[in-house]
């Protein structure tokens, strides 16, 4: 392998992270899965990378994207189905409180517990991250001149473009896959 070999990242955050299986994260999968097939046929190095930490990171890890377990795959569905609820009753309760401002602390306690149940899982996901990465097991990426980012993941639901800022990336060439239903559902992207 030549050392200037053009490599072709492949962005997964948000397939790696929540392990969900709509069709976005099917379509990553099988960009991964199969971008090994044609990295001899187009001389070019395949590499899937994680943003994290304002940083991309690759680990062998990243080539076999799974769909969550069930128990993680439960884990965020009840989070999210929790974090629904205490919306709705948060809502309630700023209306509510409009009469009776004593319900504003209130409000506010359900705020705070929707938020907390919303990042305590991926808190956890992002300390075995570090954890990763301090065992070595996750490496940040270099990038050369020739170098090119897909951007395959649902990129606006990950803070992966802060990244691209930094000026270690700038050698990058940037392609953004675009999903049929994003420009309509997160017209700002």
């Amino acid at each position: 392998m030549s050392s200037q070999r053009h490599r072709l990242f492949i962005e997964c955050s948000a397939t790696y992270y929540r392990g969900l299986n709509t069709g976005i994260q099917r379509v990553v999968r099988n960009i991964v899965k199969r971008a090994s097939q044609y990295s001899i046929q187009l001389d070019i190095e395949t590499v899937p990378v994680v943003a994290e930490y304002g940083e991309f990171w690759t680990s062998k890890e990243f080539g076999q994207l799974k769909t969550a377990s069930p128990q993680k795959s439960s884990f965020i569905r009840l989070g999210t189905r929790i974090s629904a609820r205490l919306e709705t009753h948060e809502k309630r309760a700023i209306e509510r409180a409009k009469a009776l401002r004593v319900l504003i602390v209130y409000a506010y306690a359900i705020s705070a517990a929707r938020r907390l149940i919303r990042i305590s899982g991926f808190l956890a996901l992002r300390l075995k991250f570090l954890g990763d990465v301090l065992k070595g097991r996750v490496r940040r990426i270099e990038p050369k001149p020739g170098d090119i980012m897909l951007m395959s993941d649902a990129f606006w639901a990950y803070d992966v473009v802060q990244p691209l800022l930094k000026t270690r990336y700038a050698p990058l060439f940037v392609i953004s896959l675009i999903y049929d239903l994003i420009p309509i559902t997160h017209p700002a992207y």
